[in-house]
């Protein structure tokens, strides 16, 4: 491929990873009112749950437009990860007692012994809003249960992410319901790879399902779509956006 085909195709790519970024960056804002209104100033803390290869990592790259954060990464780590604004990129780790070091990337391991994993960037929608990414839960491990709900008592909305694969499974409502009603008021259910489902009719039926069995639990209930990769380098029932 020549040079000029290649940025040809790379603006093509991002121009499509930057539409993505803005609609679900609508959607998650369209639903953030029907919570609690906006603070000024004060970005929103959303921290973003669900079970393992949720899309919880995969929702919050296309909420920012791109690859920032890198699933294996934030898996292996199992630390709770927080992704705020900068004027300059950096990452540290946050340990037991408070104490905060300086890190790369290959710093990282599984073992780390340490709260929470912090990722600063210059992202301009950052500075409205704080993303809180999670490990999965319902694997009975105490430690990353303990440390998640540690982030959900500071949320201000709480996004809970369910494949269009396999959305709303009965071990997703156990857990949800089973989180205190004051989180649970905070909730949006995101439909995340919304865009595998194969057909319109598919999507619809999908959505109305949704509807019936998880709506009266959420405050909003959104489908958000994907980030574009380059190759191959409760008054009532919630209402689908």
């Amino acid at each position: 491929m020549t040079g000029r085909l290649r940025a040809v195709r790379d603006g093509s790519m991002g121009g499509m990873r930057q539409a993505a970024s803005t609609r679900a960056l609508r959607r998650l804002q369209a639903a953030v009112p029907r919570i609690r209104q906006a603070r000024r100033g004060v970005p929103w803390r959303v921290v973003v749950i669900g079970e393992f290869n949720a899309g919880k990592t995969t929702l919050i790259n296309a909420l920012l437009g791109e690859a920032l954060l890198q699933t294996s990464v934030v898996a292996n780590t199992r630390l709770v990860t927080v992704v705020s604004f900068a004027a300059s990129a950096r990452m540290s780790l946050e340990h037991c007692d408070g104490t905060r070091a300086t890190i790369d990337r290959a710093m990282l391991c599984p073992a780390q012994a340490a709260r929470r994993l912090h990722i600063a960037v210059p992202h301009a929608a950052l500075k409205t809003l704080c993303l809180i990414d999670t490990p999965g839960l319902g694997v009975g491990d105490v430690t990353i249960e303990r440390r998640i709900r540690r982030a959900l008592s500071r949320a201000d909305v709480v996004v809970w992410c369910t494949p269009a694969v396999q959305a709303w499974k009965a071990s997703e409502q156990t857990i949800w319901l089973g989180l205190p009603e004051r989180i649970r008021k905070k909730g949006i259910l995101a439909v995340t790879f919304a865009d595998a489902i194969g057909s319109s009719g598919d999507a619809t039926r999908l959505i109305a399902r949704l509807n019936a069995e998880a709506g009266p639990y959420f405050a909003a209930i959104v489908r958000m779509p994907g980030i574009a990769k380059a190759p191959p380098r409760r008054g009532g029932p919630a209402r689908a956006a």
